[in-house]
């Protein structure tokens, strides 16, 4: 009776475990699951820029969370002819002096002082050790030669629709047409994460220009440079979530600029 009574305790404890398994694969041992997972050169390239094989050089803090990874000595497979590539990618993705194979895109924000090259897929990179490739055990090329990489990275296609570069600078007539919202609002607090990043700001609204804002105050990504305390013309896309321009989409009320513009909106 009692081993009967333990066997039925022991698989309804595995049915238990099973089923929250399933629920939450956080609790299963399994690899890691992707919205699409990459498994051939060809699918990273058809969304690559470029193709390379290079050296870590150095590596530079980028935000809390990345790097500047700066390769040199680069050999270009495909794509765009540079003389060398700086990466921005998760921090300890790829070792200061460790030789890879990287398919790379560019991105360009209008919160970041410059384009962004960054990785296609940061699971797909190929370390190159003694001229033999170290990649991920889907690709099915541990062990291929640097030679047979190249060769067949050499045939591959480039993606053909790259994004636009956001543009420095917008006449005042353009920057106006291209905001959804337009207002004046002080800046509660500001938090950038980086020298380079644009960070996230608390602004309370002075006076709405173009578009329509509910709330009173509104927490919005914000380029390098605003001050607590300050106040300043906002003008942004995407609801609220982005700005036309990289460069003059956020404008002092004290400047003459503002007085300019504030004619051409009203």
């Amino acid at each position: 009776m009692k081993k009967s009574l333990m066997i039925l305790l022991v698989c309804t404890l595995l049915t238990i475990i099973s089923a929250c398994a399933n629920n939450n694969p956080g609790l299963a041992p399994s690899v890691p699951q992707y919205d699409y997972e990459y498994t051939t050169l060809e699918q990273l390239s058809e969304n690559a820029d470029n193709v390379i094989i290079g050296a870590v050089d150095s590596v530079e803090q980028a935000d809390d969370l990345h790097s500047f990874f700066h390769i040199k000595d680069l050999k270009v497979l495909c794509g765009q002819d540079v003389d060398s590539v700086s990466i921005y990618g998760v921090v300890g993705l790829m070792e200061e002096g460790g030789r890879y194979c990287l398919f790379l895109y560019q991105n360009d924000s209008e919160f970041w002082p410059m384009p962004l090259t960054l990785f296609v897929d940061r699971e797909s990179i190929f370390e190159i050790q003694s001229g033999k490739v170290i990649a991920p055990d889907r690709f099915g090329m541990t062990g291929m030669s640097e030679d047979e990489l190249i060769d067949a990275a050499t045939k591959l296609s480039m993606r053909e629709n790259t994004v636009p570069t956001v543009t420095d600078e917008l006449p005042y007539d353009k920057l106006i047409a291209e905001s959804e919202a337009i207002f004046t609002a002080t800046v509660e607090d500001v938090t950038y994460s980086s020298p380079y990043a644009g960070g996230t700001a608390n602004v309370s609204i002075v006076n709405v220009l173009k578009g329509t804002i509910d709330e009173s105050s509104v927490n919005i990504l914000v380029p390098q440079g605003l001050q607590s305390g300050e106040t300043y013309l906002f003008f942004r896309t995407n609801g609220l979530a982005g700005m036309p321009t990289r460069n003059n989409s956020v404008i002092s009320v004290e400047s003459e600029e503002y007085a300019q513009i504030i004619e051409q909106i009203q």
